[in-house]
């Protein structure tokens, strides 16, 4: 469980189709800085190829990257804007910012075709590169 502070400027923005979603609004901390460090990073279970059975493989991750480790020996730091959504519906309140949602993202890629997706190496999180220590 993280509890990170968060730092920025509260905007509240109707929501981007009120026609559809009259009673949802759009939630967005501009410039924000989120931070924690109480927080305990637990080893890894469950990796490579045999899945639970590979108990080796988890213990060499957790020994090269230093897990697991206990509160106050980890932080998170990220930066940017963050968005929430709030519903002032008197019911169904998650199917309408559900609803929301999905027409704010747009269509989904066609099946078969996949997004990029960056992997991060363990070499990675221990130099700082991605805000993990």
């Amino acid at each position: 469980m993280v509890n990170p502070s968060l730092t920025g400027t509260l905007v509240i923005e109707p929501d981007p189709h009120p026609g559809r979603h009259p009673d949802t609004d759009v939630l967005a901390v501009t410039n924000a800085t989120t931070t924690g460090t109480t927080f305990t990073a637990p080893g890894v279970r469950g990796c490579g190829p045999g899945g639970s059975a590979n108990i080796a493989v988890d213990e060499a991750i957790d020994a090269s990257v230093g897990l697991p480790s206990a509160s106050g020996i980890n932080s998170l730091s990220l930066s940017g804007n963050f968005y929430f959504a709030a519903c002032y519906a008197p019911q169904n309140m998650a199917r309408i910012l559900l609803a929301a949602f999905k027409v704010s993202v747009g269509t989904p890629p066609p099946s078969g075709r996949r997004e990029a997706v960056h992997r991060i190496a363990a070499a990675s999180l221990r130099d700082g590169r991605y805000g993990i220590r």
